[in-house]
């Protein structure tokens, strides 16, 4: 069963396989943001059972709550391949749908050739090009971000009626 759990104080070095989700070259970058924001309670495990096996979270900008942006989602690269993922979205788009009243969950792809894979795999789960919003978006580390969008309402709109 997956399922997400709040993030703990030291979730690499209990964790280790989680550095694997990203690039070598990012993995210092996503450790010491996660590590940063552990204690907020928006940034969780994704366990398959009791077994860790990735990582995701939310944020808001702004104190706007109709937009909720994942932070630092991945699974380990020996768990791909199974749907944990896509489950872990459903999951953290009801929580955001449900508890926070989030209208959208937006992923912020980096617009590079490292994003491009990542682009199709958002795409794949439902995520589209999230154009004429509020959002504000800057560069991010010198590396333009392309926001998608999940439209929670029109997937959980209709379960509360």
């Amino acid at each position: 069963m997956i399922h997400l759990q709040t993030v703990d104080p030291f979730p690499f070095g209990r964790y280790p396989q989680l550095k694997n989700i990203w690039p070598e070259e990012s993995q210092k970058l996503m450790e010491e943001a996660v590590l940063a924001d552990w204690s907020s309670g928006s940034v969780f495990y994704i366990m398959q059972d009791a077994q860790v096996v990735g990582l995701t979270g939310i944020f808001f900008e702004d104190n706007n709550r109709d937009y909720a942006f994942l932070r630092w989602t991945g699974i380990v690269p020996y768990h791909r391949g199974y749907g944990i993922g896509g489950f872990a979205l459903e999951l953290i788009g009801r929580m955001a749908y449900n508890v926070s009243g989030s209208k959208y969950l937006v992923e912020l792809v980096p617009d590079n050739e490292y994003g491009k894979p990542i682009e199709v795999w958002f795409r794949k789960q439902g995520f589209e090009d999230f154009v004429g919003h509020a959002v504000t978006l800057e560069e991010h580390d010198h590396q333009k971000l392309k926001p998608l969008a999940l439209n929670l309402e029109k997937l959980y709109g209709s379960e509360s009626e």
